[in-house]
């Protein structure tokens, strides 16, 4: 397995935790395993303490969200397909209220969808897994939010030694660090207001002393032409803007900083992103480290 998709994977376990379900489930099956009485039933198996006030209802709007970002992946971009729809089931995750899955939870979850799913997760991703001491899901400031504790204090530092896609053999990721309580924070854009934003967030170059170089600039062009298109038109969820603190790349590259720790600042998810005839990658980030920044698109 490529170890730069196992890190992103790492980063976003729920979506593999939760994809192999969602693949095969309809809307009805989905809002079925959401409803207030089998989620109450999950925390009581696993110990979990869920505190929320949502009713079947808000669990089936749920779902059904759900549902809409799967219907609008593209099954072309598999890698930015499984960012984007992971994205939103943690968003919606953090939904069901203010609680913590521990190491054990986690690893007794991963074992029960293996068993629903029929198919078994990577052993190597299984032992990232086993490196987290928990997970907090959550709300501060009416932002959603999940907070990652890891066992070692310092952190999960995940070896790559991986070529950046596009590269010509100069730059190199070195290893990806998921800091202790490192946070994602997710906010649904909605507004014209957003809409500007994202539009200057996909269209905008990243400039290096007035120049934009190629390099820091790995925004697919067909995103830049199409991305009005897709805010006048019909979005089946709201764009999900998601943050990201104390998560890291170092990359080794030619430029006078040598090694450089790129920072994952934020990220869009743009399920049902199109050119009209066929979907496009529906995943871009931007990354920031030293006097650099970086915005790339998911074209996997």
């Amino acid at each position: 397995m490529n170890k730069l998709v196992l890190a992103i994977n790492f980063l976003c376990f729920v979506i593999f935790s939760f994809a192999p379900i969602m693949g095969k489930a309809d809307m009805a099956t989905i809002a079925t395993a959401l409803v207030s009485g089998g989620v109450t039933a999950v925390a009581t198996d696993t110990g979990l303490t869920i505190k929320n006030e949502m009713t079947e209802a808000d669990y089936r709007r749920v779902a059904e969200g759900m549902f809409k970002v799967r219907e609008a992946l593209t099954h072309k971009y598999s890698l930015a397909d499984d960012l984007t729809l992971g994205m939103y089931v943690l968003r919606y995750l953090s939904d069901l209220g203010s609680y913590e899955v521990e190491n054990k939870d986690i690893m007794a979850l991963v074992s029960g969808l293996e068993q629903l799913s029929g198919e078994p997760f990577d052993p190597e991703f299984k032992t990232l897994l086993a490196q987290i001491e928990r997970i907090r899901f959550g709300e501060r400031k009416g932002v959603k939010y999940v907070k990652i504790f890891t066992l070692n204090r310092e952190g999960i530092r995940i070896p790559l030694d991986t070529l950046t896609a596009g590269s010509t053999g100069n730059n190199q990721v070195k290893f990806l660090m998921v800091k202790n309580k490192s946070q994602i924070f997710f906010s649904d854009l909605v507004g014209a207001k957003n809409d500007q934003w994202l539009k200057e967030f996909i269209r905008k170059k990243v400039r290096f002393f007035f120049f934009a170089i190629k390099s820091l600039n790995q925004i697919n062009k067909s995103l830049s032409d199409n991305i009005v298109s897709y805010i006048k038109g019909g979005r089946p969820v709201p764009t999900l803007l998601i943050e990201f603190e104390g998560i890291y790349a170092r990359v080794s590259t030619t430029t006078l900083f040598k090694d450089v720790d790129f920072y994952i600042k934020r990220a869009v998810a743009m399920p049902g992103i199109s050119n009209g005839q066929e979907g496009l990658p529906s995943f871009a980030l931007e990354a920031r480290g030293k006097l650099l920044q970086a915005k790339v698109s998911i074209d996997r």
